[in-house]
């Protein structure tokens, strides 16, 4: 089953993101992988300083620490001890005829069908919201068993000798 960060299930915002936060932390991941990361990177990072005040990039670091990165085109932080990528960019790599690289054209794509759960308006929290991110993950992680893209740049970052953010 999907693990699942969703307002709603929260008191508040602070909890929820804490909840991910000590999540992260404790499960000590090698790598963060999301579509269009400078999104999800930048907003949980700054929402995280707003709210706790700390850095998010040091606290769910495995050593504790964060290294300066560049997205964007401005600077950042990553955690130290984990690598912060871009599927979005690693599937466009490879698959370089789509007109765009939207996430409902690529699943037209992929799967010959686009998304299930359309969302009109983001601003509204709601289950429909939720079933809409579930479905991205789970069509994301179907993308990845068909075309095994992690273990395509691992190989490519392991012979280089580079990072994961360097390819």
């Amino acid at each position: 089953s999907i693990q699942t960060w969703y307002l709603p299930d929260y008191d508040n915002e602070q909890t929820m993101l804490k909840a991910f936060a000590d999540y992260m932390k404790k499960e000590q991941f090698d790598l963060w992988l999301s579509w269009n990361v400078g999104f999800d990177w930048l907003y949980t990072y700054n929402r995280y300083a707003v709210l706790f005040g700390t850095d998010f990039a040091e606290y769910i670091s495995p050593i504790g620490q964060k290294r300066s990165a560049r997205l964007q085109g401005g600077k950042t932080y990553y955690p130290a001890g984990m690598s912060v990528c871009d599927y979005l960019l690693w599937y466009k790599k490879v698959f370089d005829n789509l007109a765009n690289y939207d996430l409902d054209t690529v699943f037209e794509h992929e799967f010959g069908e686009g998304k299930v759960h359309e969302i009109e308006d983001f601003d509204v929290v709601n289950e429909e919201l939720k079933l809409h991110n579930i479905e991205d993950v789970e069509r994301l992680v179907q993308i990845e068993k068909n075309h095994k893209l992690i273990d395509h740049y691992d190989e490519i970052r392991r012979y280089a000798k580079i990072e994961f953010e360097d390819i």
